[in-house]
């Protein structure tokens, strides 16, 4: 089990954008054990975060290096992007996590506390291998977030 920091940097929330997309490897699927999220923005506003699951999968990923906890550690086979080309869909009712944050610096953090409680992102590097983290409102208002994600 290989464990792996991934980030997404202050960015503008607007519904129709991904703040991250986690996407499992060709042939490993991996799990989501932690978030850790904050607000950036001057005024305070309420903002939704979703994780989804994709019915489509985005094209030409912005992709983002994803960092080994353990420095020894190889290389992951999943990807993270912070934006795309085209961008992944989504349909209602696909939601597998929420959490509600003001985006005048409130803080969210969540953890797993044991296997049950990990958002599984399955292998295959397609439409059903993807992972959707974004707003449900879009405005002047900015957050970044913080995964830590487990490769089995």
């Amino acid at each position: 089990m290989l464990l792996y920091g991934v980030r997404a940097l202050t960015t503008a929330l607007n519904t129709a954008n991904d703040l991250l997309t986690v996407t499992g490897g060709a042939t490993r699927s991996c799990f989501l054990t932690e978030c850790d999220a904050e607000g950036a923005g001057t005024s305070s506003t309420y903002a939704e975060i979703v994780f989804q699951r994709v019915t489509t999968a985005g094209i030409t990923p912005t992709a983002f290096v994803s960092v080994p906890i353990n420095q020894a550690g190889a290389a992951s086979s999943f990807t993270a992007a912070t934006g795309w080309s085209t961008q992944p869909v989504v349909t209602a009712n696909t939601q597998v996590h929420s959490f509600g944050i003001n985006v005048n610096g409130q803080r969210y953090f969540w953890r797993a506390q044991n296997i049950y409680d990990c958002i599984p992102i399955q292998g295959g590097a397609n439409a059903a291998a993807q992972l959707s983290i974004r707003p449900t409102v879009t405005g002047s208002s900015n957050a970044s977030m913080r995964l830590r994600v487990c490769e089995v």
